[in-house]
Order: C-alpha cells, then structure tokens, then sequence
C-alpha cells in the first residue's frame, strides 16, 4: 500500500507534512503543470512516496465524512467494554490524562496471569474459540 492520510489545524505542520510528501520534491507533476512552476525537481528534504494514489485519496474524502460518527460508535462499543470489564481481573489501559480524541481503533486490555487465571495466549485462544478476533 502506498501513501497515507493526516489530518490537521496546524497549517505550519501540514506545510511540513506537504513537503515530503513525493519524496520530499517541493512541487509535483500537477503542480509544475497546473501552476507553470519549472520541470525540474529540487528536493526540499528526504522524503518518500507518502501521497496516496487518485482513487484512494477520493475514497479517504468519502471516509472522512464519514469520521465522526465511525468515532462515535467506536467509543459507544469502547465505553461497553469498560462497563462489562469493570468487575473482572481484566483491566483496559487507563484512558489518558491529557486532552484527546481517542479514535478507539484498538481496544487493548492488561492480562496478569497472577491475577487473570489465565495467560495472555490462553484468553486470546479462548476467545478465538468463541470466534472474537484478537492480536
């Protein structure tokens, strides 16, 4: 897979961001046309093929407005599992102290074998036999 995406307020970081990019050139092909810049290419700082292809950055457009509330259900599901794990020896990682918008993405949990019963390995394989995906 090519490319990435990052979303930002800051404009002096995404300047920073722009300027790797396509392995750190200061413009691309559409802009050298686009904007009559030179042809030649100046890399600005080393950089890598981070832009992403025409039809994933199109798709990255729908999907993003779709972010919140792909948020907002992750963190309803997040908050459940807090709730159902709150009596168990299974602790999730503590949510941060700092101002965040946690993405929930991973939902990771702290498994002490002293404390669990069970190890790490054994709770992943009894879960997978109840067909929840871990790791």
């Amino acid at each position: 897979a090519e490319g990435g995406l990052v979303v930002t307020d800051d404009e002096q970081l995404a300047q920073n961001i722009r300027s790797l990019k396509f392995h750190g050139l200061g413009v691309d092909a559409y802009d050298r046309q686009t904007h009559g810049r030179a042809p030649q290419a100046e890399v600005i700082t080393p950089g890598f093929k981070y832009n992403l292809a025409d039809i994933n950055a199109a798709l990255a457009l729908v999907q993003l407005g779709k972010l919140g509330e792909a948020n907002r259900r992750r963190r309803d599901i997040a908050d459940r599992y807090r709730l159902e794990l709150s009596d168990t020896p299974f602790q999730p990682l503590r949510i941060p102290s700092w101002p965040h918008l946690h993405a929930w993405h991973l939902f990771i949990i702290r498994v002490d074998e002293a404390r669990c019963g069970l190890s790490r390995d054994a709770l992943m394989a009894a879960l997978k036999e109840e067909g929840i995906g871990t790791g």
